[in-house]
Protein backbone atom coordinates (compact mmCIF):
# COMPACT_ATOMS: atom_id res chain seq x y z
CA UNK A 1 0.00 0.00 0.00
CA UNK A 2 1.29 3.32 -1.12
CA UNK A 3 1.91 6.52 1.49
CA UNK A 4 -0.79 8.18 -0.29
CA UNK A 5 -3.46 5.31 -0.49
CA UNK A 6 -2.92 5.01 3.13
CA UNK A 7 -3.84 8.41 3.60
CA UNK A 8 -6.97 7.98 1.22
CA UNK A 9 -7.75 5.50 3.82
CA UNK A 10 -7.32 7.64 6.72
CA UNK A 11 -9.62 10.13 5.19
CA UNK A 12 -12.67 7.53 4.27
CA UNK A 13 -12.18 6.84 7.89
CA UNK A 14 -12.52 10.28 9.16
CA UNK A 15 -15.26 11.48 7.04
CA UNK A 16 -17.32 8.34 8.48
CA UNK A 17 -16.43 8.87 11.71
CA UNK A 18 -17.38 12.68 11.26
CA UNK A 19 -20.75 11.70 9.61
CA UNK A 20 -21.69 8.88 12.71
CA UNK A 21 -21.29 11.83 14.86
CA UNK A 22 -23.58 14.07 13.14
CA UNK A 23 -26.33 11.85 12.64
CA UNK A 24 -25.38 10.25 16.95
CA UNK A 25 -25.74 14.80 17.54
CA UNK A 26 -29.06 14.85 15.62
CA UNK A 27 -30.58 11.62 17.48
CA UNK A 28 -29.28 13.72 20.53
CA UNK A 29 -31.56 16.31 19.64
CA UNK A 30 -34.60 14.49 19.22
CA UNK A 31 -34.12 12.37 22.62
CA UNK A 32 -33.88 15.76 24.32
CA UNK A 33 -36.97 17.03 22.75
CA UNK A 34 -38.80 13.52 23.64
CA UNK A 35 -38.33 14.24 27.26
CA UNK A 36 -41.13 14.16 30.03
CA UNK A 37 -41.52 18.19 29.85
CA UNK A 38 -44.54 20.65 29.76
CA UNK A 39 -44.80 20.70 25.87
CA UNK A 40 -44.52 16.94 25.74
CA UNK A 41 -47.65 16.47 27.56
CA UNK A 42 -51.24 16.36 25.78
CA UNK A 43 -52.69 18.67 28.61
CA UNK A 44 -50.22 21.13 27.40
CA UNK A 45 -51.85 24.57 26.59
CA UNK A 46 -55.12 23.43 27.53
CA UNK A 47 -57.80 23.35 30.27
CA UNK A 48 -56.21 20.37 31.50
CA UNK A 49 -52.98 21.97 32.43
CA UNK A 50 -52.57 23.06 35.92
CA UNK A 51 -49.95 25.28 35.03
CA UNK A 52 -51.75 26.83 32.21
CA UNK A 53 -54.89 27.88 34.56
CA UNK A 54 -56.33 31.26 35.04
CA UNK A 55 -56.04 32.91 38.59
CA UNK A 56 -57.97 35.86 39.00
CA UNK A 57 -58.26 36.52 35.01
CA UNK A 58 -54.70 36.14 35.00
CA UNK A 59 -52.53 33.01 32.84
CA UNK A 60 -50.70 31.36 35.49
CA UNK A 61 -47.98 30.31 32.57
CA UNK A 62 -46.11 29.64 30.31
CA UNK A 63 -45.26 26.34 31.30
CA UNK A 64 -43.38 24.83 28.34
CA UNK A 65 -39.88 23.27 28.83
CA UNK A 66 -41.11 23.12 32.58
CA UNK A 67 -40.30 20.10 34.50
CA UNK A 68 -43.44 17.80 34.04
CA UNK A 69 -46.15 17.55 36.68
CA UNK A 70 -48.02 14.50 38.30
CA UNK A 71 -50.37 15.10 35.33
CA UNK A 72 -48.12 14.35 32.67
CA UNK A 73 -49.90 12.67 30.07
CA UNK A 74 -47.35 11.78 26.89
CA UNK A 75 -48.49 13.96 23.56
CA UNK A 76 -48.57 11.60 20.61
CA UNK A 77 -46.03 13.31 18.93
CA UNK A 78 -43.14 12.46 20.99
CA UNK A 79 -43.27 8.55 20.28
CA UNK A 80 -42.45 10.24 16.65
CA UNK A 81 -39.09 12.18 18.43
CA UNK A 82 -37.92 8.65 19.47
CA UNK A 83 -38.35 7.00 16.34
CA UNK A 84 -36.77 9.90 14.74
CA UNK A 85 -33.74 9.32 17.20
CA UNK A 86 -33.74 5.78 16.33
CA UNK A 87 -33.47 5.90 12.54
CA UNK A 88 -30.45 8.61 13.12
CA UNK A 89 -28.58 5.93 15.61
CA UNK A 90 -29.10 3.61 12.65
CA UNK A 91 -27.22 6.20 10.33
CA UNK A 92 -24.80 6.71 12.55
CA UNK A 93 -23.94 2.49 12.84
CA UNK A 94 -24.27 3.04 8.46
CA UNK A 95 -22.07 5.57 8.32
CA UNK A 96 -19.21 3.68 10.07
CA UNK A 97 -19.36 0.89 7.27
CA UNK A 98 -16.53 0.89 5.48
CA UNK A 99 -17.44 1.79 1.82
CA UNK A 100 -20.86 3.60 3.21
Amino acid sequence: MTDGQRVDKWLDALIRISAAESHLDSAREYEHSARPCCGNCSHWMTDQCPRETHVNGWRKGPSCNRLSCDKYAEAFSVESLRELAKAEKGKALTALEPGA
